[in-house]
């Protein structure tokens, strides 16, 4: 069986080789990296039974896939930039890494949670520079036991920060389209939550879901967490909810951010904010979540070798559509 790795071209080696390494020697492997011409991943997919994609962000056109592939493998969770529709209209199942990232994502979103309660950005300066404790003695400092968490979205990632927030003593809400635990409407998580955090795939119906009216009725002195996509919120409007003046205090206390629109000209607003922490998109990037997609890809990629459907297929191509 011969697969295909598509990569992105600023990957470093050593990434790559990881990934590489964790394929079975049974499998024949050849490495295209994003920059090759439309053309050349047509020549090349024409000639491989699955593809590995990784990240997800290369959008090829529907020719591009060929007629032989039986799967194309994303080592990502995100799909929002990959031509989905274009291989189900070539009847080739398209599978993200089935969760694979969730444990990552959600320890950073707690992280973040934590790093926000504790001011960690302002301590880590102090204590580089030789100081002792703020002369206000933690008074403005929090735990995270007994604080209210509103989770929104309650997928594998919204649901493994759950089940850890819970460990850490933190009362749980949910909002999601589907019956989960802890589920209440979005308006009553906003206006109980000391935190609310975002955990919504990005789409047509989701992208600027998060906006003016959802940040002023969030509780006074909250903060918001994002590791799911920039696009799902207004950013202005995070702005606004973060900037006070001398008649009034911002409505939120801080915020975590781990996606930003236009990342390479952050905001003053939030370059100067103290309590502000930005991420540059790392939340999932752990050795430990690559090495968990490769081993689901590599199941997926025996599951079709044996003539098995994939698991976890994103685009709706039903089984019967791999065999050829």
């Amino acid at each position: 069986m011969k697969i295909v790795f598509a990569y992105k071209d600023k990957l470093p080696a050593s990434y790559v080789a990881f990934l590489t390494e964790l394929i079975p020697p049974s499998f024949t492997i050849e490495h295209i990296p994003f920059s090759a011409s439309d053309s050349a991943f047509e020549r090349t997919l024409a000639e491989a039974d699955a593809a590995l994609f990784t990240p997800s962000g290369k959008y090829l056109p529907s020719p591009a896939f060929g007629d032989r592939l039986k799967l194309i493998q994303l080592l990502s969770s995100g799909y929002e930039k990959f031509n989905v529709a274009g291989a189900a209209a070539k009847g080739i199942p398209v599978a993200n890494n089935g969760g694979a990232n969730a444990t990552a994502v959600a320890e950073h979103t707690i992280l973040l949670m934590l790093s926000l309660l504790r001011r960690l950005n302002e301590h880590n300066e102090r204590g580089r520079a030789g100081l002792s404790m703020h002369e206000n003695y933690g008074m403005d400092m929090h735990t995270l036991a007994g604080k209210t968490v509103g989770i929104i979205g309650h997928g594998r990632v919204g649901t493994a920060v759950a089940e850890k927030l819970m460990c850490l003593g933190a009362r749980i809400l949910a909002y999601d389209i589907q019956a989960v635990p802890h589920r209440t409407s979005l308006p009553d998580l906003l206006k109980e939550s000391d935190i609310v955090t975002l955990h919504v795939r990005l789409n047509p119906e989701t992208a600027g879901m998060f906006g003016k009216n959802e940040f002023a009725t969030m509780k006074k002195g909250a903060f918001f967490i994002n590791t799911a996509r920039a696009e799902l919120v207004d950013q202005s409007a995070l702005i606004r909810a973060l900037s006070g003046n001398k008649k009034e205090p911002a409505h939120l206390a801080g915020a975590g951010l781990d996606v930003v629109q236009d990342k390479r000209r952050i905001d003053p607003t939030f370059r100067a904010h103290p309590r502000v922490i930005i991420t540059p998109h790392i939340a999932g990037a752990t050795r430990d979540t690559y090495a968990r997609a490769m081993a689901h890809a590599v199941a997926n990629f025996e599951r079709v070798a044996q003539g098995e459907p994939p698991l976890s297929v994103i685009n709706g191509v039903s089984p019967h559509h791999i065999t050829k």
